[in-house]
């Protein structure tokens, strides 16, 4: 089963493709590899506007 578990969420603000921004909620989630993934919905629509992958290290944190 590779299904993700959210561990928090908060609303945010994100931009979009076209020089706007959307209003979103923010769930950073887990995978069973222990991979983070930060998932993007929209407030308004509901739908699934990005998806990305945390990648973390002793340097920082890197978005994918």
């Amino acid at each position: 089963d590779d299904q993700l578990s959210v561990t928090s969420s908060r609303l945010c603000v994100i931009p979009t493709a076209g020089k706007n921004e959307a209003l979103c909620y923010e769930y950073i989630c887990q995978s069973p590899s222990f991979d983070t993934f930060l998932v993007y919905i929209n407030a308004n629509t509901s739908k699934q506007e990005d998806m990305l992958i945390l990648e973390q290290n002793e340097r920082g944190e890197l978005t994918v």
